[in-house]
């Protein structure tokens, strides 16, 4: 066994992680995943102002990657996981 099949090996275990977990893995997140047996913990920066004006939004008629935008948001999922995590 040479170090190639080691790290091919290692990155289908991480394609098979973000297919088959439960919840949507970003590759790095699979990688992370499988290095360490955790879950990733994700952090809000988010104000609670913020999520506020973004249900705003929401109500308003404004798309996910609208919203995202006027927010300065990478994409339109960031917006709706900020508002599904503060509307709990």
């Amino acid at each position: 066994m040479n170090a190639m099949n080691i790290i091919h090996g290692i990155n289908y275990a991480a394609l098979a992680i973000a297919i088959l977990y439960p919840v949507y893995v970003a590759p790095e997140q699979a990688f992370t995943l499988y290095y360490t047996g955790k879950p990733w913990e994700r952090t809000w920066n988010c104000s609670a102002e913020k999520a506020d004006a973004m249900c705003g939004m929401r109500e308003d008629g404004m798309t996910w990657k609208q919203i995202a935008k006027a927010m300065g948001m990478k994409t339109a999922n960031s917006a709706h996981s900020y508002y599904v995590h503060y509307r709990r």
